[in-house]
């Protein structure tokens, strides 16, 4: 029971060794920390700098007022606003990925994008939008049973072509 009182330099060494093992503990965690962060960018193909970048393209870019950005993206909120159904949501989404493809026509979509897509145009979520809207459960369902898409696996995530109407 009569343990001896170390001396004033040990307990400081003690104490040292603790920060210094605390730090390198902190250290460990923020590496993982910035490997998950960093897999999560690439797999829900986040670009953080696009939003920093775009207001100095649109500055240098001045479209005509039919073609701007802000234009199309109200043309397609009031798109969006017509939805009642999952014919004229077929029709939404269908102008969605016509749009990316002609913007980007070698990038495969995949269903996280496509949704990011439509999250940013009409503010929810399509979940949300497919529930509302009583289609199913959740959007990537919705898209497997719907006639207008077909979804193929890659990898973790499905990518979304529409079928070709004749």
């Amino acid at each position: 029971m009569a343990i001896g009182v170390p001396s004033f330099e040990k307990v400081v060494e003690q104490i040292q060794d603790l920060i210094k093992n605390e730090q390198d503990s902190i250290n460990a965690r923020l590496h993982s920390l910035a490997a998950i962060t960093s897999l999560f960018q690439e797999r829900c193909n986040i670009n953080i700098n696009y939003n920093q970048k775009q207001p100095q393209l649109e500055e240098i870019i001045s479209l005509p007022e039919e073609l701007s950005t802000e234009s199309i993206q109200q043309e397609k909120q009031e798109d969006f606003a017509t939805i009642s159904n999952g014919k004229t949501l077929d029709k939404f989404l269908l102008k969605i990925i016509q749009d990316i493809q002609k913007n980007s026509p070698k990038t495969k979509l995949s269903v996280s994008k496509l949704g990011t897509e439509i999250q940013k145009i009409t503010g929810e979520s399509p979940n949300s939008i497919i529930k509302k809207l009583k289609l199913g459960s959740n959007f990537t369902k919705y898209l497997e049973s719907s006639p207008t898409f077909t979804l193929k696996a890659n990898g973790k995530e499905y990518e979304v072509t529409p079928l070709l109407c004749k």
